[in-house]
């Protein structure tokens, strides 16, 4: 019976061993497991290697919790390592766009170096590059003086370099913090730069005013005719017009001309075009002996290296002809109804305001033509022209040509409509540097 207790206390006494070296084992394995995923985690937020973390040894054995421990460390790897990628993405962009900015922009830390400088503010100080704000050799005491001393939030004006070349400079500061270092951002102008553009702005709105002053308030209803006009003015202000005078016994006279040049001087030069056609419209019958003294009044106006195209012409609604003379202008298009095609007036001619008019005289040749029901005149400026139509075609002209005979039933202005509509289509992606004018003539039956 002693035995037998012996032995059992004894058996007690090994389960019992037993037991404590599972437990014993099982905490030191769980310690050490812990103490790797402690060092994984911390590998890993300071250097955000996979690496690191794809040869973890996981204790499969330990159950499922620690499984899913590991999977919630690799989903916050993968998250944020996207972040990462998106965050250099963005700051890349960023950086671009920076590039772009007209306005200088410099970042520098506190002790003067350089994070980031664009293009707009290299120019301004007149540096190739710039890795530390103190290393500027040109006012350099001045500079930094200013920019240490400046408030932020406020704008000064300062003058950047020496004697003549000395410039005013528009200087605004503000500081930001990012991780745990205090930045300054400085915004650079130069003022002169921004008058300039301000002057220019404020011409081109004057010269724009102008334009638009000049042209017909309304289309005329000319008895039988529809008469329908698309003007798009390019933003640089060209120098296109357009306009319309009833002559009296059914008749009127139509002007189309385009200035050289661009801005405030051609604006003016159309005044000049307007009220010379005005007054010499009633005075002569004839289009070639209009254009003659409308060029001997232009060449004394105009400086030598301006001119203009026009075309001049007469409708007469009572034996529908119309007469015309070309002064170096773009040709004359009639969409022939009858032959369902295009005929096109290319007569001699000359820009009015080059010579003082023996040479003009030799080379205008005045046109008739005679207008069946349906037909279409078609006048233009080479603004209309210099368009490149979708199939890459360097003449837009048969472009232009298509639609108006694809749409001849319909009235002018819905044909002017359609035509707007492929122009813009073609504006989206290319910029317009000339004024685009289309005037229609149709006879209607």
């Amino acid at each position: 019976m002693g035995g037998i207790f012996v032995l059992y206390n004894y058996n007690m006494k090994v389960t019992s061993l037993l037991f404590f070296a599972a437990g014993l084992y099982s905490l030191i394995s769980l310690f050490k497991y812990i103490d790797r995923i402690s060092r994984d985690l911390k590998r890993f937020m300071s250097s955000l290697k996979y690496s690191d973390f794809n040869q973890t040894y996981l204790f499969k054995n330990f159950g499922s919790m620690y499984t899913e421990l590991y999977k919630s460390i690799a989903n916050t790897y993968n998250e944020l390592s996207s972040n990462r990628i998106m965050a250099e993405e963005n700051l890349q962009y960023l950086n671009t766009l920076i590039q772009q900015i007209p306005s200088g922009i410099i970042s520098f830390k506190e002790n003067g170096a350089v994070e980031l400088i664009n293009e707009a503010a290299k120019n301004i100080l007149g540096v190739e590059s710039l890795t530390n704000i103190n290393s500027l050799k040109v006012n350099k005491e001045y500079i930094k003086s200013l920019l240490d001393n400046s408030e932020i939030g406020e704008e000064k004006i300062i003058k950047y370099g020496l004697g003549n070349k000395g410039k005013n400079i528009s200087v605004f500061k503000s500081n930001f913090k990012l991780r745990n270092n205090l930045y300054t951002l400085i915004t650079l102008k130069d003022m002169e730069n921004e008058l300039e553009k301000e002057r220019l702005e404020n011409e081109l709105h004057i010269a724009q005013n102008v334009q638009t002053s000049l042209l017909p308030k309304e289309i005329p209803s000319f008895n039988n005719y529809d008469i329908s006009v698309l003007f798009k003015p390019a933003k640089r202000v060209g120098g296109d017009f357009y306009d319309f005078f009833d002559l009296g016994n059914n008749k009127l006279g139509i002007i189309i001309g385009d200035v050289s040049g661009k801005g405030l001087g051609a604006a003016i030069y159309t005044t000049l075009l307007k009220g010379i056609f005005q007054t010499l419209a009633f005075e002569y019958s004839s289009t070639v002996e209009l254009l003659i003294k409308a060029n001997s009044l232009l060449y004394q106006m105009l400086d030598k290296k301006s001119f203009i195209t026009a075309i001049y012409a007469v409708l007469d609604t009572s034996t529908n002809k119309l007469v015309f003379s070309r002064a170096g202008h773009e040709p004359l298009i009639v969409y022939e109804m009858k032959e369902s095609g295009f005929r096109t007036y290319k007569q001699k001619g000359l820009g009015l305001g080059l010579e003082k008019g023996e040479v003009l005289k030799s080379n205008l040749i005045e046109q008739m033509v005679q207008i069946n029901t349906n037909d279409i005149i078609l006048f233009y400026t080479d603004g209309l022209v210099d368009l490149k139509n979708y199939s890459g075609e360097e003449d837009s002209l048969e472009n232009i040509k298509r639609i108006i005979s694809a749409n001849h039933a319909h009235n002018t202005k819905e044909i002017l409509l359609i035509l707007e509509n492929e122009i813009n289509n073609y504006l989206q992606n290319f910029e317009q540097y000339d004024d685009i004018t289309a005037l229609l003539i149709k006879k209607k039956s």
